[in-house]
């Protein structure tokens, strides 16, 4: 009996040993990210950790971990294994980072153990709030032409105010307006066709040149508006309702997101008022304001003008600092305001040749905005229109289209649709059938304008257009079937585009981080990063390096593959506002 004991426990001890061996041989399929649980790390020196911070980290992190300069994030009383895993991350560039990588390649493992036990031994208190970082949104003129601007500007100061915001009334406010709008006005008086003023702008004409126009604009366009302190009269509720045309050009409330249209907003009733009067009235000459107002009486000018000058001026488009409430389909629509006066009320375009966006899929929307804006496709208004959005501006104007409910286009549809079914079925395996595109990546083309249809079509055979595919299968179709096509696209009801999940509140985005990271961000898992009260800027950078690969992580790129720029934006600002009770 006892023999048989021996002999199992003898077989068991062979098996274990031989399993570990087959382990320890085994060679993981790919490296451990720097997520991944670590064996618990040795217990550091905090006196010889504190030496080596003040000599290697305090720079970036603060001697008291919870001072932060660079973006760099806050380390006191963070998790020691996870300083420890993220550490040798930067060491072995598995973090991208050429700083921390260089920095670190004359530590020791031991060292950096050091180091984390050291940080985590603090008990500072996080405060983002001090270090909130708002990027400045690009102007888009040198620093050079603004100072020239500037000492240029002194005569304009009299009458136009001396930040640009005018306190006369009849005078326009110049501040925050437009630079290509300004540059226009300024010679549009000097030739005569503004005739308003025309003795006080001429008395300029002889001693500018246009080089100081350019820079008498550069620097206006970058000073602060504020809305008009002079006194209006009119109904504004009318006004509102009225001043929906003038949205396309103009912008939501006024606030123009085009470089060669004005931003209305603030401005004084007055000048408002004579400037309408003035295109209504063939005094200002430009056609398209001129069909816009002619029929305009006195009453809904002075309604239209009391409207704009009660609103706030903003700046709409490329400052993504603001931490404004999370509401990308509001900031969408209030974008796309300036979009809708060419492509229609909530995309729906009206426009014989102008294409609808509505229920086009935000990723086909987005990559198209982006190729006029790198010049991919050419068409001069599109590129100026959108030449000043932001990324995350073009993705809150393709996700609000993407949402919006078609109407059938009243426009005429020349050509045989009936004759066109057979030559639709090719069409149909890459924009889906009836038109109803499946692919992000490719239109939905199901109601579209009949004419866009047959214009882009066009383009696409003769070369005018690039994309070989598109190329080669429209290529040998003759005028009267492409109009054929077009009719029986533009006939087909669109459907609402697969798989685009609907932004949710910070918070309920926030429980999936938390499963890792702890309620609301206090991590109790020695591997795992506390993210309550974290640097904002520092959050949005990790999440866009997880979301790009740039940090290797197999399960954090999962979870930030999906986010949208604005919700990345949006969960970084939740945890940065997570503060613990026992701090102050």
């Amino acid at each position: 009996m006892r023999r048989s004991l021996w002999l199992t426990a003898i077989l068991l001890l062979i098996s274990l040993l031989l399993s570990l061996n087959a382990c320890n041989q085994q060679k993981p399929e790919t490296q451990p990210d720097d997520t991944q649980a670590a064996a618990p790390a040795p217990v550091g020196d905090i006196a010889v950790g504190k030496t080596i911070a003040e000599q290697s980290c305090a720079q970036c992190h603060g001697i008291d971990g919870a001072t932060s300069h660079n973006g760099a994030p806050f380390l006191a009383g963070q998790q020691t294994d996870y300083m420890v895993v993220a550490l040798q991350s930067y060491k072995e560039a598995i973090r991208k980072d050429n700083q921390h990588h260089e920095s670190l390649q004359s530590v020791s493992e031991t060292d950096y153990i050091h180091v984390a036990a050291y940080y985590n031994s603090l008990d500072t208190a996080w405060h983002p709030d001090r270090y909130i970082q708002k990027s400045k949104p690009s102007t888009g003129v040198s620093r050079k032409a603004i100072r020239a601007g500037k000492q240029n500007a002194t005569p304009c100061l009299g009458c136009h105010g001396e930040d640009g915001n005018s306190k006369f009334s009849g005078m326009p406010t110049l501040a925050g307006l437009q630079k290509d709008y300004i540059k226009s006005a300024i010679n549009a008086y000097f030739t005569g066709d503004r005739k308003e003023a025309k003795v006080i702008m001429q008395n300029f004409k002889s001693s500018i040149k246009q080089k100081d126009i350019a820079n008498l604009a550069a620097y206006f366009s970058t000073l602060k508006p504020q809305r008009s302190p002079l006194p209006s009269s009119g109904n504004v509720k009318a006004g509102k309702k009225a001043a929906q045309q003038c949205a396309g050009c103009h912008g939501f409330d006024g606030n123009s997101i085009n470089p060669s249209m004005p931003s209305l907003t603030g401005q004084n009733q007055e000048y408002l008022i004579k400037a309408i009067k003035a295109y209504r009235d063939g005094q200002r000459k430009n056609a398209m304001m001129r069909t816009a107002v002619k029929n305009l009486k006195d009453g809904d000018i002075q309604n239209i003008s009391a409207y704009f000058a009660a609103q706030q001026p903003k700046k709409v488009v490329g400052d993504d600092s603001d931490s404004g409430p999370f509401d990308p389909l509001g900031d969408g629509a209030k974008i796309a305001a300036s979009c809708n006066g060419c492509h229609g009320n909530n995309g729906n375009s009206t426009n014989k040749g102008i294409p609808s966006l509505a229920r086009l899929h935000p990723a086909y929307l987005t990559a198209a905005i982006k190729a006029y804006q790198d010049g991919t496709r050419k068409h001069a208004t599109m590129q100026s229109l959108v030449s000043l959005l932001s990324d995350m501006d073009i993705e809150k104007i393709s996700l609000y289209y993407a949402t919006q409910e078609p109407t059938a286009s009243s426009n005429p549809k020349p050509g045989k649709p009936e004759q066109a079914e057979d030559l639709a079925t090719s069409c149909n395996g890459c924009h889906g059938e009836n038109g109803n595109s499946t692919d992000p990546e490719v239109p939905t083309i199901a109601g579209q304008d009949a004419q866009y249809l047959s214009t882009t079509i066009a383009n696409y055979a003769n070369g005018s257009r690039k994309n070989d595919t598109m190329a080669n299968a429209v290529k040998e179709l003759s005028k009267e079937q492409i109009r054929d096509i077009s009719a029986y696209f533009a006939g087909q009801a669109p459907l609402q585009p697969q798989g685009i999940e609907m932004p949710l509140p910070p918070q309920e985005m926030a429980q999936k981080c938390d499963r890792c990271h702890g309620e609301n961000g206090f991590s109790k898992d020695p591997t795992k990063p506390r993210l309550a009260g974290q640097i904002q800027a520092y959050l949005e950078k990790a999440l866009h390096d997880y979301h790009n690969g740039n940090r290797e992580s197999s399960t954090m790129h999962a979870m930030a593959a999906v986010l949208r720029l604005s919700e990345i934006k949006a969960i970084a600002a939740y945890y940065a506002g997570q503060s613990s009770p026992q701090q102050p």
